[in-house]
């Protein structure tokens, strides 16, 4: 089996060499930094906002296993998709999601190349081809030194808030949170259920209730959602979640009664 080296794993480029201005994923994003950003997280929660109230109203972000949601309750056009979960059978459900149930993502943003487990080279070059304009969200975050640097502690802020510091740096004005019920959810994990046919091939933190043990916590979270704050106090930044914790820290979008923002 071929070896797998550093560059087959991470971009080739140097974090220290990214700009906004020169990323054309990222430049096209910035200039709809006027534009309200709706961060649409996986919590149970997020099906209670009114989608009318999003859909073509400003700039939209999914992320990880969206698409197993039955139903495109936010529609199927996506503005930025944001995955950090680098495992076949999470590609194989992207590529269903584009090529079988009809999604339109506009711009894809991971810190790794595509690549996958088991070397097949046809799937590789697909997902190239689907997959683009492809961008780095975590050398987008490292534009700011000290966002940059709580990326470095473990476990890691969970992908909302992985999302929503991408979007403060890019220069958003207006960031409603969706969804981002930080799990306290006993009965069930995300708004949408994983399929059978997936759950036998990923382990079960993937799926189950809670934040998954050493990968994610809430601490964690709300640290990084204080430094967010700290580096851009100019920032609207909403909650849209009746349940959430960030009910205490952040002031509520208007979505949460129904109100267009």
């Amino acid at each position: 089996m071929r070896k797998i080296t550093a560059p087959d794993l991470f971009p080739s480029k140097l974090y220290s060499q990214f700009s906004i201005e020169a990323d054309p994923v990222s430049a096209s994003l910035h200039a709809r930094r006027d534009e309200p950003c709706f961060i649409i997280c996986p919590g149970p929660t997020s099906l209670e906002i009114n989608p009318d109230f999003v859909i073509g109203r400003g700039v939209t972000f999914r992320m990880n296993t969206f698409f197993f949601e039955s139903d495109p309750h936010f529609g199927k056009k996506i503005d930025g998709y944001f995955g950090c979960i680098d495992q076949d059978v999470f590609y194989d459900e992207l590529q269903n999601a584009i090529e079988v149930k009809g999604y339109q993502i506009d711009a894809f943003f991971t810190p790794f190349i595509f690549r996958r487990e088991d070397q097949d080279l046809e799937k590789i070059a697909l997902y190239n081809q689907l997959f683009t304009p492809a961008s780095d969200h975590y050398a987008i975050i490292a534009l700011n030194p000290v966002l940059g640097r709580e990326m470095m502690g473990r476990p890691l802020p969970s992908e909302g808030f992985r999302t929503l510091a991408a979007a403060a740096v890019l220069g958003f004005k207006e960031i409603h949170l969706i969804g981002a019920d930080l799990y306290v959810d006993k009965t069930r994990r995300y708004s949408y259920e994983y399929p059978e046919r997936v759950k036998g091939k990923v382990d079960k933190r993937h799926y189950l209730p809670g934040y998954q043990q050493g990968a994610h916590a809430r601490n964690r979270d709300l640290i990084f959602l204080e430094a967010i704050l700290t580096q851009f106090p100019k920032t609207l930044i909403y909650n849209a979640s009746r349940v959430s914790p960030l009910m205490h820290f952040l002031p509520q979008s208007p979505l949460v009664e129904g109100k267009m923002v």
